[in-house]
């Protein structure tokens, strides 16, 4: 039995292992936050649209803090981060019941039937107090963010671009994402209706 748990522990251990090397020693571990030739810092994105849209999908910063992506060495300069929320949407889980129910209807018509017979029966059993119980709908609401854009400027040309990435499902506080990318970039994000031409 301890020989048992002995292997099955060696076997957890060495998976743990053979994971981390995965994440943080192989191509897998694109978190690493510095290119290792050129020392610039890095963040992956997840692109929707928009430029370097299928191209490429991590954001570099060099040291005169301008921007470029991975398949894509034009240099940017970032200028607004934008997000506006979340979406929200109501479910209904369980709609609203009511419930009926009556109380001494047998001792009603016993009563009744006593003493009027059959008819005082019959007229027992139907004045017996009937209640109502009402039960709420129950309602849940999800909160799914909405796509953040980037808008970068190139600086060669002073051409205006936009990329547009998700921060859903990236970790259970979906902001995560977007607080890795305001702590990487040195800006806060800005609502859409803030920024004016």
């Amino acid at each position: 039995m301890i020989v048992k748990i002995i292997v099955i522990l060696l076997i957890v251990w060495f998976t743990g292992v053979f994971i981390h090397w995965l994440i943080f020693d192989t191509k897998l571990g694109k978190h690493s936050y510095t290119n290792k030739e050129t020392n610039d810092k890095h963040i992956s994105l997840t692109i929707l649209s928009g430029y370097q849209f299928g191209k490429g999908n991590t954001l570099f910063k060099d040291k005169n803090n301008n921007y470029y992506f991975d398949s894509n060495k034009t240099r940017l300069k970032l200028d607004h981060i934008v997000w506006d929320g979340f979406n929200s949407q109501i479910f209904e889980v369980r709609p609203e019941t009511q419930t009926i129910k009556s109380k001494h209807v047998l001792g009603r018509s016993l009563v009744g039937g006593a003493l009027a017979g059959v008819p005082g029966a019959l007229i027992g059993g139907t004045t017996s107090k009937k209640t109502v119980k009402t039960n709420k709908s129950l309602t849940t609401t999800t909160r799914e963010p909405k796509p953040v854009s980037l808008l970068f400027t190139e600086i060669e040309s002073d051409k205006q671009v936009i990329t547009i990435i998700s921060i859903s499902k990236f970790n259970s506080n979906s902001t995560s994402k977007l607080d890795k990318l305001e702590s990487f970039t040195g800006l806060k994000h800005e609502w859409s209706f803030d920024i004016s031409d």
